[in-house]
């Protein structure tokens, strides 16, 4: 039970956790490993919250799923090691009749469902000794459900059922090490991530989820490191010598107003 924020001057709690807070949580993982096959993990935790100066109820489930797998047939062309990823998260909002009382917009007080999927991959090659590749990937989507209220005069007020996109977004990338000699082995990494964020639909603009902001992001690095006692043992105060280098950079751009049915997911060009 925590009092009103601006009685207390602490910025250590949200309007959130005002008043009388009730939560329960309950979370379990298993994993099944059997000789030569993938390792499978599985795992599932939920949460729900009352929050009772809101009106509130959040209810939380996770659902993960993934599997590790070593490779056993050394090929130049396969993958040494193969991972995967896999998890579905639902949220739920419920709001009881008083949250229309103080509501500024029924929209912000109209029972919500979210739906969260996200998937991930990533391999390690290792065509030559001394040479790594490392591809990855990850994507994730939230699609959200609304029961809006258009009106916070009347409990009774007329619903209407909004389905729409509310987050996309995307990364791939890879990384490796090219050790052509041992003084010599650059490491080198790069990323791109397209972002999609929906608009939320409101009492003022019901269709605001036809349009998003698109951020999209890129970042390349090369690192070198060596010693000097990688090139010669001779000249003792210098064995301890180590020189770190890195060059890093970074792109990005921002769009707003883009149409909802316009994928930027798999876009690379500006």
């Amino acid at each position: 039970v925590t009092p009103v924020i601006n009685t207390v001057n602490s910025t250590l709690v949200s309007v959130q956790q005002e008043g009388d807070v009730k939560e329960r949580d309950f979370a379990g993982s298993g994993t099944l490993q059997i000789p030569k096959l993938p390792k499978m993990a599985m795992s599932y935790d939920t949460s729900k919250i009352d929050t009772s100066d809101l009106f509130r109820t959040d209810k939380t489930d996770n659902y993960g799923l993934s599997m590790d797998y070593s490779v056993p047939v050394q090929k130049a062309y396969l993958p040494r090691t193969v991972q995967m990823g896999y998890k579905l998260s639902r949220l739920k909002l419920n709001f009881t009749d008083g949250a229309l009382a103080g509501a500024t917009d029924p929209f912000s007080v109209s029972n919500t469902k979210d739906d969260t999927q996200e998937i991930n991959a990533k391999l390690s090659f290792q065509p030559l000794p001394g040479f790594t590749f490392n591809p990855n990937f990850s994507r994730s989507t939230t699609r959200e459900t609304k029961e809006v209220l258009f009106s916070t005069s009347s409990v009774e007020a007329s619903t209407q059922t909004l389905t729409y996109d509310k987050l996309k977004s995307q990364t791939m990338g890879l990384d490796g090490v090219l050790a052509i000699k041992r003084w010599f082995s650059p490491r080198l990494r790069y990323s791109v991530t397209n972002r999609e964020t929906y608009g939320i639909p409101l009492l003022t603009n019901p269709a605001a989820s036809d349009s998003k902001t698109v951020d999209r992001t890129d970042t390349g690095e090369a690192a070198w490191d060596f010693a000097w006692r990688d090139f010669t043992n001779r000249l003792r105060p210098l064995q301890s010598l180590n020189v770190v280098s890195n060059f890093l950079i970074e792109d990005g751009d921002s769009w707003q107003n883009v149409s909802g049915g316009y994928n930027s997911l798999n876009t690379f060009s500006a």
